[in-house]
């Protein structure tokens, strides 16, 4: 047992840790937990202390895209749900989702983002909502549903724009507005935005962030097959070993668009070595559909012989995890293959597989 007070002053540090990992402060939020893991003896006496320790770690955790060990925890703190307060399950759930978004599975995500929506309101705290509808919407992208994504980061950005000090909470909502312009072919807008939001973070120097940028307009460039301008955006956060290092998840997806615009402009030899690159990260990251993906370019773009049964194999896996925005564009890429091939019959049965 501790007292009162000292449960208090822990709980009011564990806020502060979490808050500050909420405005993406990482060296502060790195700051807090060396401090909170000082007092770990007097938070493992208290139940419900232990259980805020272990579910804001994991939060911590996801900060930096780092999944070990969290399968375990997520595991251990479900089976303790029915002793939660509604404000913990709110947690366990919201991050559950989270821990599903690194692993690159937004329908998984979703399913827990709708338990946590149901215990937000004993949260009572804007600036967590705003969290909750941002997290929500990148889901729903990932999802291609662009109305109901823009309809939460709308919710949360009505939040962060009318607050001071959250300012790169309010560029990361326009990122993933720009995003969406993109699915929804408003391609000039999402540009216009896309140079707004890296000139704003370069003035602030949030590498981070800025990294995040380049590869949205890079995918922009991409998706309107500008491959050879999306790669001098997509460069810029390949060379960005911060960046590789706190954000592998999010490197790793810029390896692959890079890998595709390599190969699409004919640079195979750049291309193989950056694909060997994100195989190996991709295994050190355990993203399966990544690893996927980077098997269906390298077997479409660099066999010798027809990869016909090789490209059937990875499509089928792609479809057993339900990858399905995942597949919607490889499917593309492989059609494209075999029409340009002369090879209607096995370019007919990609398409038809979209």
């Amino acid at each position: 047992m501790i007292s009162k007070f000292t449960e208090k002053r822990l709980k009011n540090l564990l806020n502060e840790w979490y808050i500050s990992m909420g405005k993406r402060q990482l060296d502060l939020a790195c700051t807090f937990k060396e401090k909170i893991d000082q007092n770990l003896p007097k938070i493992k006496k208290n139940t419900k202390l232990w259980m805020h320790y272990q579910l804001f770690l994991s939060r911590f955790q996801l900060l930096f895209e780092n999944r070990d060990g969290l399968k375990a925890l997520f595991d251990d703190l479900k089976k303790q749900e029915d002793n939660m307060s509604n404000e913990l399950k709110y947690y366990l759930h919201f991050f559950s989702g989270l821990y599903e978004m690194v692993k690159a599975a937004p329908k998984n995500a979703v399913s827990h983002f709708k338990e946590a929506e149901k215990n937000l309101p004993a949260i009572q705290n804007k600036f967590e909502a705003a969290e909750f509808y941002y997290k929500t919407a990148g889901a729903y992208y990932l999802m291609k549903s662009p109305p109901l994504s823009v309809q939460y980061v709308s919710k949360a950005m009505q939040i962060y724009e009318h607050q001071f000090g959250y300012i790169k909470k309010v560029l990361s909502c326009q990122l993933l507005l720009a995003v969406n312009y993109i699915d929804q072919l408003r391609y000039e807008e999402a540009e216009q935005l896309f140079k707004e939001i890296i000139k704003k973070t370069a003035e602030m120097n949030d590498y981070n962030l800025l990294c995040h940028a380049y590869y949205n307009l890079g995918f922009l460039k991409a998706t309107e097959k500008q491959d050879k301008e999306a790669l001098v955006y997509f460069k810029k956060v390949l060379n960005n070993r911060e960046f590789e290092l706190n954000s592998p998840v999010s490197y790793l997806h810029c390896i692959y668009e890079s890998v595709r615009s390599f190969f699409k402009t004919g640079l195979i030899s750049e291309g193989k070595s950056v694909l060997q690159k994100g195989k190996e990260l991709s295994d050190k990251v355990n993203i399966e559909t990544i690893k996927l993906k980077l098997n269906i370019l390298e077997a479409l773009y660099t066999c010798e012989e027809d990869p016909y049964d090789t490209l059937q194999e990875l499509v089928f896996e792609l479809e057993k995890i339900e990858a399905w925005v995942d597949l919607e564009v490889l499917l593309e890429d492989i059609a494209g293959y075999y029409k340009n091939k002369g090879d209607f019959e096995k370019a007919a049965f990609f398409i038809m597989r979209g």
